[in-house]
């Protein structure tokens, strides 16, 4: 196996972890875990204990979220469009076309164009709320090469 790095085999499944692959994966995992408490705290606009309190790790239900104060609203697509266009002001009745974002790509159009989606997913991350842990030692994998087709 080619490795560069000190972790960079990190996630080979045919070997046990070491002690300190073990310890960096619990703080990644640590990391990412209050940046997105924290995130939804500042969302919620509540305290992060309060927040923390409810999470740790658990999964709700729909009503069991609403009922921790998670979620203001229960629903699906419809409903979520149903509000869209409310605060848009956007008559009920009109109807709309959804437009799905990025358009769906076949694989040709993915290795054809590979670079020109990488420049559109880094733009996307640099617009996006993204969690500090990820940009600062976050666990990331590369492959060893790189394909163009020409």
């Amino acid at each position: 196996m080619l490795t560069r790095g000190r972790f960079a085999d990190i996630e080979d499944p045919t070997r046990p972890l070491t002690d300190a692959e073990r310890a960096k994966l619990r703080q990644a995992i640590e990391l990412f875990y209050k940046d997105f408490v924290n995130i939804v705290a500042t969302s919620r606009k509540r305290p992060y204990d309060q927040i923390d309190n409810v999470a740790q790790g658990r999964v709700w239900t729909g009503a069991q979220a609403r009922q921790n104060a998670l979620v203001d609203e229960l629903g699906g697509l419809d409903r979520a469009v149903e509000m869209v266009k409310q605060k848009a002001n956007i008559p009920a009745s009109e109807k709309i076309t959804l437009v799905t974002y990025p358009p769906r790509k076949t694989l040709w159009d993915v290795l054809l164009n590979r670079s020109d989606e990488a420049s559109a997913m880094q733009e996307a991350l640099l617009k996006a709320r993204i969690p500090p842990s990820l940009l600062h030692g976050g666990i990331l994998a590369l492959m060893p090469y790189r394909i163009e087709i020409k």
